[in-house]
């Protein structure tokens, strides 16, 4: 990889809400599971496409004075990985570093099948931005393939959430200005670095909005009822006892409105806990779930504040103080990608990679202080995930999802 130097134009530095991912050196990979001709020329170039319209992709972190800052990258991206393995597998044999990259492509292949993950540094991408770079990625391919230019135009830098919510009076937030002097050395390379695994399963989406629409329920509801459901059953706990929190994203409900890769991390947060007569089947949680998001929404001032202070939020809620809490993000409908002749798109998973850069992280932790989950869909499918961030809770995510499947599937009759 191209070294860049202290002489590398920073760009500006983190916001706190950015920089809280940064410790664990956290990337999102958005995994097609694929069958037919890949051509793996052509996914460098569609990299290389998606890099030059959106330079946060190209751009590199470095530590200064205790600040975290963006700076520019330069046209040589990372080579595209490619390996033999299990496609169920796929960040298996991937490495990278922020040092050098926010951005990659990682190619798992199995005969005629792979896993190809586009994978982002979550400090510059929530969820929703990466599957808007996601689909421009299979669009340039596609094009690539196919013998034609990938002109994506190109976009400026993306904001964070605080200075987005500031731009708009909310808050007062500015960018400190970057600082002078030699950037710190890279983290050391004994600091761990791993790929998270994730239980899942999927259900039939039709199935879910047909019961929604008939019990006046959205799909979210329907999911996280179940989700609380699951959890209290394994804990032995009453659902009143399971602390669940889901993001919401802003952009669409700031004015103006924000476009989806104008933003790094525009997210805030809604908690929910039953109360001790909240009804525990699933349409009755769901009610109450349901309920909760407008009033929510509705406090205004609290879901902004939420947004402007996530990282408190954050370390809030995987501390003590707040065990066993419940953590879900839902992602919404992965958008139809384009796809050339001979390679046909099958399905879309997540992954998640941490490359380690603070030693003080590597503390023991509580495998109990919060669980993760996330839901989209995808083909006429809907997928709940449970990240499995210790080994030892994997039997249990196993149980917690596949209660969760039963109850999707067998759905009540709404009368």
């Amino acid at each position: 990889m191209t070294e860049t130097t202290s002489l590398a134009p920073p760009v500006r530095c983190l916001s706190p809400t950015e920089s809280w991912y940064t410790g664990l050196g956290a990337y999102v990979g958005y995994v097609m599971e694929a069958s037919g001709h890949l051509d793996v020329p052509a996914l460098s170039a569609a990299l290389q496409a998606i890099r030059r319209a959106y330079p946060v992709l190209a751009a590199r972190l470095r530590s200064v004075a205790g600040h975290q800052v963006l700076v520019a990258g330069d046209d040589s991206p990372p080579e595209v990985g490619v390996r033999d393995g299990d496609i169920a597998e796929p960040l298996a044999g991937f490495d990278v570093d922020p040092h050098d990259a926010l951005s990659a492509v990682h190619v798992v292949r199995d005969g005629d099948r792979a896993a190809v993950a586009l994978v982002v540094h979550h400090a510059i991408a929530d969820g929703h931005h990466g599957l808007a770079v996601l689909e421009a990625f299979w669009s340039s391919y596609t094009d690539i393939v196919e013998g034609r230019p990938a002109d994506l135009g190109t976009r400026g830098y993306p904001d964070a959430v605080e200075k987005i919510l500031a731009d708009r009076g909310i808050g007062d937030y500015a960018y400190p200005d970057p600082p002078t002097g030699e950037p710190a050395a890279p983290a050391p390379a004994d600091l761990p670095a791993f790929a998270n695994r994730f239980v899942r399963c999927d259900v039939d989406t039709a199935s879910l909005l047909d019961l929604g629409h008939r019990a006046k329920l959205t799909l979210n509801a329907l999911v996280s009822a179940a989700i609380i459901r699951a959890e209290a059953a394994e804990r032995e706990r009453s659902i009143s006892e399971i602390p669940y929190f889901i993001t919401v994203d802003m952009r669409k409900r700031l004015s103006p409105p924000v476009e989806t890769t104008a933003g790094t991390n525009v997210l805030s947060f809604v908690g929910f806990t039953a109360a001790e007569d909240t009804e525990t089947d699933l349409l009755g949680l769901a009610r109450a779930v349901a309920t909760r998001l407008p009033e929510a929404l509705d406090e205004g001032t609290s879901i902004r504040r939420t947004a402007m202070e996530i990282r408190g939020f954050l370390d809030h809620l995987t501390g003590p103080s707040t065990p066993g809490s419940v953590l879900t993000s839902n992602i919404g409908t992965i958008p139809a990608l384009r796809s050339p002749a001979g390679l046909t798109l099958e399905r879309f998973r997540g992954s998640l990679y941490n490359k380690v850069q603070d030693a003080s992280l590597l503390s023991p932790v509580r495998s109990d202080s919060t669980y993760l989950y996330e839901i989209y869909s995808y083909r006429g499918r809907t997928t709940v995930e449970a990240l499995v961030g210790d080994p030892a809770q994997h039997e249990s995510a196993q149980r917690k999802i596949a209660l969760i499947e039963s109850m999707l599937t067998a759905l009540p009759d709404v009368g």
